[in-house]
């Protein structure tokens, strides 16, 4: 038992004072019907199941906890999503991400609590050469969450979008209020041989 409550404690201590930088870099495939049509018309690409491109996903987050500052730590992220051109001349516009945020790692068992900033700016689509007038946007959120921890490698993570800024081309469809719970097991990949019991 004293054993498991160190455990804790040091996983804890870990997550206070941990520094991670951490880069990503991937491709979307292009799936799904990109050419459906009601009533004889054609669908606006964004009520397509499918967009009929690649795309390029990259990104860049960083998290820094201060044991010093009342266990506070900070976090950011930026990422950018570049799109190619599909059969029928159409290009979804280069796509940029961005968020900061802060958290409390609280004295409540397994509990922390964070909030964070998050935007996205896309730039106009291209038809044919031509700009698609009713795209682009710039939309800003508000993101509060809780984190939870139940065992050593179960968690939760509860979170709401609040919006806070729209800036959009024209008529748009555009998300409103979010609300996402995420469950977590992480996988013990591997071990530090000196924490391994004989």
């Amino acid at each position: 038992m004293q054993k498991k409550c160190a455990s804790r404690r040091a996983l804890r201590l870990n997550a206070i004072t941990r520094r991670e930088l951490a880069a990503t870099a991937g491709i979307k495939f292009h799936k799904g019907d990109y050419r459906e049509t009601q009533d004889g018309s054609p669908l606006e690409l964004d009520l397509q199941p499918g967009t009929g491109s690649y795309a390029g996903l990259f990104g860049l987050s960083f998290y820094q906890g201060f044991q010093k500052f009342h266990s506070l730590a900070v976090s950011g992220n930026a990422s950018y999503q570049w799109q190619s051109e599909n059969p029928d001349g159409y290009v979804i516009g280069q796509e940029f991400g961005y968020g900061a945020g802060v958290g409390w790692l609280s004295s409540l068992p397994g509990t922390d609590f964070f909030i964070q900033s998050r935007g996205r700016f896309a730039l106009e689509d291209k038809a044919n050469g031509s700009t698609v007038t009713a795209t682009g946007a710039h939309l800003i959120d508000v993101v509060p969450s809780v984190h939870c921890r139940w065992f050593e490698r179960l968690s939760e993570a509860i979170s709401a979008a609040v919006p806070v800024y729209r800036s959009v081309n024209e008529l748009q469809v555009t998300p409103s209020y979010g609300f996402s719970a995420v469950l977590r097991y992480d996988l013990t990949m591997w071990k530090d041989p000196a924490s391994i019991d004989f």
